[in-house]
Formats: structure tokens, C-alpha cells, sequence
């Protein structure tokens, strides 16, 4: 009688691991987190990510919990396996980056320039810094927090 074969021990190397840097996702959820406690929760920022294919999206979106959750998207990120680059997508984000680092990284997506691709963490971290201090996401900011209080 045969004796059972033995089972092939793991293959893989001993140090994986998993990356210690932040994910663009972990970046939105601290920074919708930020917003939420700033407006004491009339405004609060949500980022929900969904697998397509081999991208993963990544909604950002300003709700207002006493307006029966009404939502807004601000804007959206698509990324590879890899984080970075990824491309933030947001009508007018052309416009709004324009007086920023980011003019020269413009992609022209069916020409309206709704498209913006950074690099790595750093650009991410001044994009959304921009995109938050644009005149348009303030306009959007104020409306809701009006609208919250009513």
C-alpha cells in the first residue's frame, strides 16, 4: 500500500508582507474623517472603493446626514494593483489645479480636462490639498453646510 504523499511545504518566500505605506483609500479615509469632525458631522466625507476589473475606484463624496443623506461626489480615483500613479477624476479638476503644481500633468480626457494623474503619495497629498482649498469645493462646502442647518 502507498503511503500518502507528504503535503509540499509553502513556497513562497519568507518576508512576504504587507507594504507599510498608506493607500490612497486610507488617505481619503482620514481626510473625510477630518471633514466630518471639522463641520461636527453636518458635512461628512465618505470614501467607498469598489473593484472593477483590475482597477480599483474610489468614490470621495460630501454627505449630509440631515438631508436624508444627500450625496455629492466630489471626485473619484482609479488606480491599478499598484497605487500609484493613479488618476483623480472630477469635472472641472483641470480648472481647479490650474494655478498648481499639477498643470503640466493635465491629461485632456475627451476634452474637457476631467482628469489629473499623480505620480506618488506626495502629489496625492498636495492634489487633494488643492482640490480641498478650491474655490468650486468651498462654493459646494458652504452650500452644504447651509442646507445642513436649515
Amino acid at each position: 500500500m502507498a503511503t500518502p504523499a507528504s503535503p509540499i511545504p509553502s513556497l513562497w518566500p519568507s518576508n512576504v508582507t504587507g507594504s507599510t505605506e498608506r493607500t490612497p483609500l486610507t488617505i481619503l479615509k482620514e481626510q473625510a474623517a477630518a471633514l466630518s469632525a471639522q463641520t461636527n458631522n453636518f458635512v461628512v466625507g465618505k470614501a467607498t472603493a469598489t473593484p472593477v476589473g483590475e482597477k480599483i475606484l474610489i468614490d470621495f463624496d460630501l454627505v449630509v446626514p440631515t438631508l436624508m443623506n444627500y450625496s455629492y461626489r466630489l471626485f473619484k480615483i482609479s488606480h491599478g494593483t499598484m497605487p500609484y500613479p493613479l488618476q483623480i477624476h472630477a469635472k472641472g479638476i483641470a480648472a481647479q489645479l490650474a494655478s498648481s503644481q499639477f498643470q503640466a500633468k493635465l491629461t485632456n480626457a475627451l476634452g474637457l480636462q476631467d482628469s489629473v494623474e499623480v505620480t506618488d503619495e506626495n502629489d496625492f497629498i498636495e492634489a487633494l490639498r488643492a482640490i480641498f482649498k478650491a474655490d468650486a469645493t468651498q462654493r459646494v462646502l458652504s452650500a452644504l453646510l447651509a442646507q445642513a442647518h436649515s
